[in-house]
């Protein structure tokens, strides 16, 4: 049948056997896993007890393999997928957060902040808890022109904070589960 196989032309009917071989022709051109990270050098933890007195935060980041400008040809655009698992307590007056920050650089450049902290638990007094959450957080960076022609660094950090009361606690931690990035084209 015309039209069945890949590339098409005008006025083709397209059949499955036609559609799937299209897909198995452009997948490496639509997108490409660069890195899978599944250690734990931006797991962060903060426990305050009672009587600690003043907050306890722990901030730890990651930095991914250097993407060289020879690698990111025809890319538009790196997916970072952090999947963690989040927890944040408290009792009484107390307090308990987490987040997670993406930083990115050209190679040789300077670091900025790609996207700005983001909350992904907080137990404020009381007895609030959240304990052991999945959460999964996709961001899409577009690469910028010096990017693309210097090559890309990427930056992942978490951070955990909690304080006390008089006689209470907070606690808050975030594990890395798995983080991956992956180069799109547009």
């Amino acid at each position: 049948m015309a039209g069945s196989t890949y590339p098409f032309t005008d006025g083709s009917v397209i059949t499955a056997a036609g559609q799937n071989s299209a897909y198995e022709t452009n997948r490496e051109k639509i997108s490409t896993k660069i890195e899978i990270y599944t250690g734990s050098t931006f797991d962060s933890s903060a426990a305050a007890n009672s009587g600690t007195s003043s907050p306890i935060t722990d901030e730890q980041s990651y930095e991914m393999t250097a993407i060289s400008a020879a690698d990111l040809v025809g890319f538009d655009y790196i997916d970072i997928n952090m999947a963690v698992i989040k927890s944040a307590n408290s009792s009484g007056s107390a307090d308990g957060q987490c987040y997670l920050k993406i930083q990115t650089k050209e190679i040789a450049g300077a670091y900025a902040d790609s996207l700005v902290y983001v909350s992904l638990a907080h137990s404020d007094g009381g007895t609030g808890r959240v304990f052991n959450l999945f959460q999964n957080i996709l961001y899409t960076h577009t690469l910028t022109a010096g990017e693309k022609s210097a090559g890309i660094q990427i930056k992942v950090f978490s951070k955990s904070y909690a304080d006390d009361g008089s006689s209470d606690s907070g606690r808050s931690d975030v594990t890395n589960v798995q983080t991956s990035l992956t180069g799109y084209r547009g």
